[in-house]
């Protein structure tokens, strides 16, 4: 993950070090004698103590100093101890601890790859109620700590959690910490709203009340990111129909019908609306599918990317090509017809296709991208004129900031 970046907390990154790993050069090693085994010991004020000088460990020398004491491994272990209780709350105090101030930096750069965000997850269902409650409080924290950029590789599991967790409180905390996602990264969170809406849509209607009041919840919380103009309006009559489609699907439909959209639709914008269209297309009267596709001709032509829409053909056009093949109104049949046309010339969709077999969007992989930006770093430089006051990193072309001089 990115370090996090916070009005009151400034990451320095030491150029030099960074282009000694970037050359493959060995990293300094830093020397302690910290015993991780205090973090978890019984004794409540030892275990303070503990983390607070982990706190200053943290700071001092960041990211290193925890992997030179093993700290990731420990803390799974702790968690993992289902004999001692004192063990798995240490461990979570000692993530919530981290995260606060500057050494959530050192912590963050772990936190995920190391399963430690996956085994807290699992901790949420604890059974004792005080490391409940700290496991949630510490990843609340990580996540609100953290750079707004990583929040896609926190949003992952919690959805996976959400989804699939076999016990609800798992679902709760998963789904109190998607709140301080939105919270803290909404830009990033909405930019994933074509993942979250349909994990949210199915939950709201689980078994156990309390998942399904927190679902309900965090489904507002998560729609208010939707910044169309067009339907902002609408988006409580959206959510109500999610919740009561039988009831307001067609009463939605005709209110969005008679909206005219001149705003861009974007992947937030989309993953709100077609759920509801989708449900339309499944209607029994004739009235209620031509107005669907009315409103997708409409909107597909205010999304400017394929990539934008083609996450949503699979649930939109093989309904229409089904219903043009099988309404008996040539009127109705001609407006589906419009609709199907433009969301093939949108998506770039063949003829041949009916969009069921639309691949999925184009994924950056993280090893081709560090390649890339290693051969950028690599053709900077350390400005070495000797009146600069700090190290900076500039491109071949340039002048140092401080002194003005051309590198």
């Amino acid at each position: 993950m990115a370090p996090a970046a916070t009005a009151s907390v400034s990451a320095h990154v030491d150029p030099i070090m960074l282009k000694a790993a970037v050359n493959g050069d060995a990293a300094p090693v830093v020397q302690n004698d910290f015993d991780v085994t205090q973090l978890f010991v019984a004794d409540k004020a030892s275990r303070d103590a503990a983390v607070q000088a982990l706190v200053s460990l943290a700071e001092k020398d960041g990211p290193q100093a925890l992997a030179n004491i093993g700290l990731a491994d420990a803390l799974l272990k702790a968690l993992a101890d289902k004999k001692s209780p004192a063990a798995r709350e240490g461990a979570a105090c000692t993530i919530k601890t981290l995260a606060k101030g500057q050494s959530s930096i050192a912590l963050e750069s772990v936190f995920v790859e190391s399963g430690l965000l996956s085994a807290l997850l699992d901790t949420f269902a604890d059974k004792t109620p005080a490391v409940r409650t700290v496991a949630i409080g510490a990843v609340r924290d990580v996540v609100k700590a953290q750079s707004p950029w990583a929040a896609p590789l926190v949003l992952s599991p919690l959805l996976l959690q959400i989804k699939t967790a076999g016990k609800w409180q798992v679902k709760t905390g998963a789904l109190e910490i998607l709140n301080q996602l939105i919270k803290s990264a909404p830009s990033q969170t909405a930019r994933a709203m074509p993942d979250i809406v349909p994990v949210l849509a199915d939950v709201i209607w689980d078994t156990k009340a309390e998942v399904k009041k927190a679902a309900r919840d965090t489904l507002t919380k998560a729609t208010a990111l939707v910044s169309n103009k067009d339907i902002e309006r609408f988006i409580p009559a959206l959510i109500s129909a999610l919740i009561n489609p039988v009831e307001e699907v067609p009463s939605t439909i005709q209110l969005l019908s008679a909206t005219t959209f001149v705003s861009e639709v974007d992947a937030p914008t989309l993953s709100l609306m077609v759920p509801l269209l989708a449900r339309g297309l499944t209607e029994k009267l004739t009235a209620t599918k031509r107005k669907v596709a009315v409103i997708t001709d409409n909107m597909a032509k205010l999304v400017d990317s394929e990539e934008t829409v083609r996450p949503f053909i699979p649930k939109l056009l093989p309904a229409l090509i089904k219903i043009e093949n099988t309404i008996g109104d040539p009127e109705a049949r001609g407006v589906v017809g419009k609709a199907i046309a433009t969301l093939r010339q949108v998506g770039k969709i063949p003829e041949s296709s009916d969009g069921s077999d639309v691949p999925p969007p184009r994924v950056v992989e993280p090893a081709s991208l560090t390649n890339s930006l290693t051969a950028v770093y690599k053709s900077w430089r350390i400005c070495s004129i000797a009146q600069c006051t700090g190290h900076h990193l500039r491109l071949q072309v340039g002048c140092c900031p401080c002194s003005g001089q051309n590198l």
